[in-house]
């Protein structure tokens, strides 16, 4: 029995045409007799998009928005719901396995996904909400780095006013 998942692409940051090249090279790389693909496209200004496609290459070309059967789409954070998507007939549930992001930066590594994700009870490829949120944070990272011990080379955190009023010194 295949594997429900949805390849979650795009998003809203400044990442963004790194996730869709990204993703195209997942998906032409995924075993299609393994899993039943449902590619969804978070566009810039933070539409989903369930992209009905099968050609990747659309993707990095940044025209997968324009494909004539796609339809709008979400990820319901009620348990069991799953996927949602938005037909002429009606609102189609599908039931997910597994979601793979391929978001990249703000609102993708930053644990806001994963969250949405164990709301959902939809297992999710990668880090979880701590991990993600933590590792975004590059001073949080630092600093949980420097408790364990491990070794990290020196390190600076420069906030907005303590370079206007001590420029010179920094």
């Amino acid at each position: 029995m295949a594997i429900n998942l949805c390849v979650l692409f795009g998003g809203v940051s400044p990442e963004y045409e790194v996730s869709l090249r990204s993703a195209e090279s997942i998906l032409n790389h995924l075993n299609h007799n393994t899993y039943n693909i449902y590619p969804v496209g978070i566009t810039k200004q933070g539409k989903w998009i369930y992209y009905a496609g099968t050609d990747w290459s659309r993707l990095p070309a940044n025209t997968w928005e324009e494909y004539p059967e796609n339809c709008p789409a979400a990820i319901s954070p009620s348990r069991g719901q799953g996927l949602l998507l938005w037909r002429e007939a009606g609102v189609e549930t599908v039931t997910l396995d597994c979601v793979f992001p391929v978001l990249h930066g703000e609102n993708g590594e930053d644990g806001s996904i994963q969250g949405l994700m164990q709301v959902a009870g939809i297992p999710c490829v990668g880090s979880g909400v701590e991990a993600s949120a933590s590792s975004m944070d590059k001073t949080v990272t630092k600093l949980l780095v420097g408790e364990t011990g491990i070794r990290q080379a020196n390190w600076y955190l420069a906030r907005r006013e303590s370079i206007e009023h001590n420029l010179e010194k920094l």
